[in-house]
This record gives structure tokens, C-alpha cells and sequence, in this order.
């Protein structure tokens, strides 16, 4: 009898059907951005990086050695950059100049091209009524002509200058895929630039005043 059933139970699992499997999607590592683009780093790791200065000008503190660094840890071969005042469409991709990884210098390098040139007309009409006009009167302010061009830079309300960089999945999936519940499969490689206005100079830093010179 007991003999009898075994048998059954093995024919039952012959004739049961199987199952087909799954793959599971591949889930890239966390990446870690370097200390010297962090937004939580001590600016003078960088010195001041204003990107509204020539490049020369805007890395001159960025040393050779820290300038070849991978900007990531594990390293990539690509990075995807937003700011928050940025139409939607816009991101800032960031490929090797040389080799296959990511370096310091990409970073910087690439960010800097992208505010010097020109929003698409597209782009800029996504933006607010009020937004666009600042944006045209930043750009005659620096040509210093009535007809010129929107740059990325004048998006950024006189907010030129490197504050790092951070991962926030909430935030940035508002700037990449607004509505959408995750943001795409660049999500892990995809970091929030920040900027803030350029230091004062040294004749309005007067002590208990910030910015501005005591009259």
C-alpha cells in the first residue's frame, strides 16, 4: 500500500506543470559620489567654482591629481546631472573625455559647457511666464545687449557657483518623470547639482553685516 502511493505521488509531480521562471531585473550598486563633489563637502576642496567664468578661471584650484579621480565609486561610464531650475527635458549627461570612466574633471568640465549654451526654444517655453522674462533680461545683463541669447546659466537666477552634488530619489523623480512612480533606469546614476551666488567680495564682507558694507 504504502508502496502504491509513492508511486502515485511521484507520477502527480510528472504530470503537475511546471512553472516558468522569472528574471529579476538587474539592480546597479549604490554609487558613491567623490568628497570633492559632494554637497556635503567643504568648499575648499574645490575652492570657488563659479561655471560663469572662462574654465581655466573656474577650476584653477582643482589639482591635476584630484582632476583625474573617478567621480564615482564604483566607477561609470556615465552620469546623468538635474537642477532644480532646469525646464524637465533638460539633463546634463556626462560621458568620458578619455578613457572609460567618469572623472572629477568630466563633472566639472561638462557642467560648464551645458551653462554656456543655449536653451532650446522648446524648453524655455516650458518654463513659467514670469521665469522666462528673467531669464531674458539675465541674458541681456551679461551680453549687455537688448537681443541676446538665453543661456542655461541665466536660468539659474545669479546662482553660478558649485555647491556639490546629492541623490535624492523623491526629488530628482519630480525633475526626471514628473507623475511617474520611479524615475527610469538611470535613476542610480542620476545626482542633483547645486549651485549658490558668488562670495562677495572682500569690501562688502564686513563683519556683522554679511555681504553688504556698513554705510
Amino acid at each position: 500500500m504504502a508502496r502504491s502511493t509513492t508511486v502515485l505521488y511521484d507520477d502527480m509531480l510528472l504530470r503537475a506543470p511546471r512553472l516558468h521562471t522569472v528574471p529579476l531585473p538587474v539592480v546597479p550598486p549604490p554609487f558613491y559620489i567623490r568628497a570633492c563633489l559632494a554637497a556635503n563637502n567643504n568648499p575648499r576642496a574645490l575652492g570657488v567654482v563659479d561655471f560663469a567664468l572662462p574654465l581655466t578661471q573656474a577650476l584653477a584650484a582643482l589639482s591635476a591629481d584630484e582632476a583625474s579621480r573617478p567621480a564615482t565609486s564604483p566607477p561609470t561610464n556615465v552620469l546623468r546631472i538635474v537642477h532644480p531650475l532646469f525646464p524637465v527635458t533638460c539633463f546634463i549627461q556626462v560621458t568620458p573625455s578619455s578613457g572609460n570612466v567618469v572623472t572629477v574633471y568630466d563633472v566639472l568640465s561638462t557642467v560648464h559647457a551645458t551653462f554656456a549654451s543655449p536653451v532650446p526654444a522648446s524648453a524655455l517655453a516650458t518654463l513659467s511666464t514670469f521665469n522666462q522674462q528673467e531669464a531674458h533680461l539675465a541674458a541681456q545683463e551679461r551680453e549687455r545687449r537688448g537681443q541676446a541669447t538665453v543661456r542655461f546659466v541665466d536660468l539659474l537666477d545669479g546662482a553660478t557657483c558649485f555647491a556639490g552634488m546629492n541623490q535624492d530619489e523623491a526629488q530628482a523623480r519630480r525633475y526626471v518623470a514628473p507623475g511617474v512612480l520611479g524615475i527610469d533606469a538611470h535613476q542610480a546614476i542620476t545626482w542633483i547639482l547645486n549651485t549658490v551666488d558668488p562670495p562677495a567680495p572682500a569690501a562688502f564682507q564686513t563683519k556683522g553685516l554679511g555681504r553688504y558694507q556698513r554705510w
